[in-house]
């Protein structure tokens, strides 16, 4: 069975591709270190593949933290959730231009959340189908 893991090792503008084949996972290089070391994929094996993708896990959880925190203030300053300012905005409540640019800040933490909640349970996934 083959599987593909793309792996982005931020601030890189590089993606590192995996793919993964029973208990080891190729790794395509950037251009700079596959000219240094001289190949273009590295072979890393599946305990290393599990802590790479435990290590990222935590990275992710970090995110988690920090949105929930910055959704909590929006929240805490307007007594609701999110949905519920956006109802309210539709019936023509925080027009005024402070309440745009807090929902346009938390919205994006919301989207950050949702987003990097899915990340973190599509690797948690990967990790107990032993696919590394």
């Amino acid at each position: 069975m083959l599987y593909f893991i793309e792996i982005i090792f931020y601030p890189s503008i590089y993606n590192i591709f995996c793919w993964v084949l029973a208990l080891e996972a190729k790794l395509l290089l950037p251009p700079e270190i596959a000219s240094v070391v001289g190949e273009e994929y590295i072979t890393i094996s599946g305990d290393l593949l599990k802590k790479i993708l435990e290590e990222k896990i935590c990275e992710l959880e970090k995110i988690v933290i920090e949105a929930k925190q910055k959704i909590r203030i929006f929240e805490s300053k307007y007594g609701m959730s999110l949905e519920e300012f956006e109802k309210k905005m539709e019936k023509g409540e925080f027009l005024d231009w402070q309440s745009h640019n807090d929902y346009i800040e938390w919205y994006f933490w919301q989207r950050v959340l949702d987003e990097t909640n899915k990340k973190i349970e599509a690797l948690k996934n990967a990790t107990k189908k032993r696919i590394y």
